[in-house]
């Protein structure tokens, strides 16, 4: 039977020093779960909010014993950053480059902070090509904004197929044609070039953990 309850706790008065026995401000929830395992947890001051958490926390528990939870529910109230940072060591644990994971985890929060995104629930299709439009307006070239689209439908694909949400809300943006904004055509470089990029590096800092002489030798 579930029940709410004030906890006893000893305080020590600040002035006296004296230990006095009193109740906790908070009330405490007491259920079993699915398993028939007592819970004693705190739940908030005000007794009528207490109660509904209280409520909320025994419909779980019968939903689970039941076979009904929602697969879902857990990945739903966790903050979004936390399934960025998750996917940022799934890429990393993948194998993918330092390089690559650094840029598209940046990219995946800047588009995150810009439209103020805290949970799951609020990954928006129409938000995002809000955002890419409003950077392009500033200079940002097509090629960077499909970057940018890669990298957030990228995340938004491996929520599904990790469980965490169940369905890609950004599955259908287009990728935009690069072909009418070209701002840098692409050529190999001149030995003379080449020779350049190499020294540059070799003498360079560390670059996203690699050292010059690594990036030096990944160009060779």
């Amino acid at each position: 039977m579930a029940s709410l309850y004030k906890k006893p706790v000893i305080l020590r008065d600040p002035k006296t020093g004296i230990k006095v026995k009193t109740k906790s401000r908070k009330w405490w929830g007491r259920f079993r779960d699915h398993l028939g395992v007592e819970h004693r947890m705190p739940l908030a001051r005000d007794r009528g909010v207490a109660q509904t958490m209280l409520h909320n926390l025994v419909r779980k528990a019968e939903r689970i014993a039941a076979g009904c939870a929602d697969p879902f529910e857990e990945h739903a109230v966790r903050p979004l950053k936390k399934h960025i940072d998750a996917f940022q060591q799934y890429l990393k644990d993948k194998g993918d480059s330092a390089q690559h994971v650094f840029e598209v985890a940046t990219r995946i929060r800047k588009i995150a902070r810009t439209c103020k995104w805290t949970f799951l629930k609020h990954l928006s299709a129409n938000a995002v090509q809000r955002y890419l439009a409003e950077r392009r307006e500033k200079g940002l070239s097509r090629q960077t904004s499909n970057h940018y689209l890669r990298a957030i439908k990228q995340f938004s694909r491996w929520l599904v197929r990790d469980r965490r949400n169940p369905h890609a809300p950004l599955i259908h943006l287009a990728m935009l044609n690069v072909t009418v904004d070209r701002r840098h055509d692409r050529r190999p470089l001149s030995e003379e070039e080449f020779g350049r990029l190499v020294e540059a590096a070799m003498a360079g800092p560390e670059v996203v953990c690699i050292p010059g002489p690594d990036r030096a030798m990944m160009y060779i």
